[in-house]
């Protein structure tokens, strides 16, 4: 908020040493609450005078009061001009001093700094979850799918001893039948061949 460069020091009155920095174009001085500059002194009317800014001053005027406005022992009569070192006077009691005040901006309350924005950290990158204990880890990405397993069924081993049952019976038959039309010097051979396997009694 702007301040003039007048302000009004009480030399005299209720609160000597008090000072009342005007800081509206217009400030109302009077002994009731409402007004701008409170005087609470009997010699005080309730309105008593109006100062109206004017450039880098004000001008007095008296709203009426009972006990009078002076400037310098002089009673105002019209509006007149307030001069800074001059002495403004309500009734017999109270002496304000025309002092120079503060021109500018009022200070305004520190605020409590704003704390600084959290620093920006990347969001973790994804991790796989390990593989379930036994099972084959997954290939990298971006690898082409392993071959599909060929699953080998029952049919395979069946096929292969069911081959060599085959040969192994024909096998016999053909020595059984070689024994019989053999003459006994091939006979004897295979007759003995016959045993080791336990088929001795074939050739009886």
């Amino acid at each position: 908020m702007a301040v003039s460069g007048v302000r009004l020091f009480m030399r005299q009155g209720p609160r000597v040493g008090q000072a009342f920095d005007l800081i509206k174009p217009v400030v109302i001085i009077g002994r009731e609450a409402g007004n701008d500059v409170v005087i609470e002194d009997a010699q005080v009317s309730r309105h008593h005078a109006k100062l109206t800014q004017q450039g880098a001053s004000y001008i007095i005027e008296d709203l009426g009061s009972t006990n009078g406005t002076f400037i310098d022992g002089h009673r105002v009569m019209t509006p007149t001009l307030l001069s800074i070192g001059a002495r403004l006077g309500f009734g017999d009691t109270v002496v304000l001093e025309v002092q120079p005040g503060i021109v500018g901006e009022q200070p305004q309350p520190m605020m409590p700094p704003s704390p600084p924005p959290p620093a920006y950290s990347p969001p973790p990158a994804y991790v796989a979850p390990p593989p379930a204990y036994g099972a084959p880890p997954p290939p990298p990405y971006g690898a082409p799918p392993p071959p599909p397993v060929e699953k080998k069924g029952p049919s395979c081993w069946v096929w292969g001893c069911g081959c060599l049952a085959a040969l192994v019976v024909l096998a016999i038959v053909a020595g059984v039948l070689l024994y019989f039309v053999a003459p006994p010097n091939v006979a004897g051979p295979i007759c003995d061949m016959l045993s080791q396997v336990g088929l001795g009694m074939l050739c009886k």
